[in-house]
């Protein structure tokens, strides 16, 4: 709203601001680790962590160059971009994260869900993933092994449109990524992993 007045007639202000959740990247955010390159975030805003695992995110902010240019950033928001995730454990591999506490955050991160954040989102449109679980201490192929459901969302998000799970040395199933959309076990109150 403008006045009508001469500002040096006196103004009134009014100022607001929003605490909106946020994961917001520290100085120098970026390390590699294991082949993977991660950041070092911190949060604002009261998020419960919780509920920030397995969607995909995106960042938005300014860099300031010290010479004043100032570079607006937004990555994640378009099928080019590549994505961000928080990656979430197996409940039958989580028996040391369920034991922390909330707020000792999520660590982990499956097959499925490292290759979808390893690649460009126009990349996975109506794509297909292949899915074969090999045991780490028998070094066989587990048989019979699905995406959990956490692994589904993302599957879902991505726009991947077929799923082949090895179900034994010679035999896949074929998935077709809408089923898990029309038939999702957790509108029907079933859980699984």
């Amino acid at each position: 709203v403008i006045g009508s007045k001469e500002v040096q007639e006196g103004i009134n202000v009014v100022g607001a601001h929003i605490d909106s959740p946020r994961l917001d990247l520290k100085p120098n955010p970026l390390y590699e680790d294991g082949g993977f390159a991660y950041f070092k975030t911190h949060y604002y805003g009261g998020i419960k962590k919780y509920q920030w695992t397995t969607i995909p995110l995106a960042i938005h902010g300014v860099i300031v160059k010290t010479s004043g240019e100032k570079i607006n950033v937004n990555i994640g928001e378009s099928d080019e971009d590549p994505i961000f995730t928080i990656t979430d454990l197996l409940p039958h591999l989580a028996q040391e994260q369920m034991e922390r506490k909330l707020k000792e955050g999520v660590k982990g991160v499956h097959a499925e869900q490292n290759a979808i954040i390893s690649a460009a989102r126009k990349d996975m449109l109506g794509a297909t993933m292949y899915l074969a679980c090999r045991r780490k201490d028998t070094g066989k192929y587990e048989e019979g092994a699905m995406c959990c459901q956490t692994c589904r969302k993302l599957i879902i998000n991505a726009g991947i449109e077929k799923v082949f799970v090895r179900i034994n040395k010679r035999k896949y199933l074929e998935v077709n990524v809408e089923e898990w959309i029309n038939n999702d076990e957790l509108l029907n109150g079933i859980a699984t992993y």
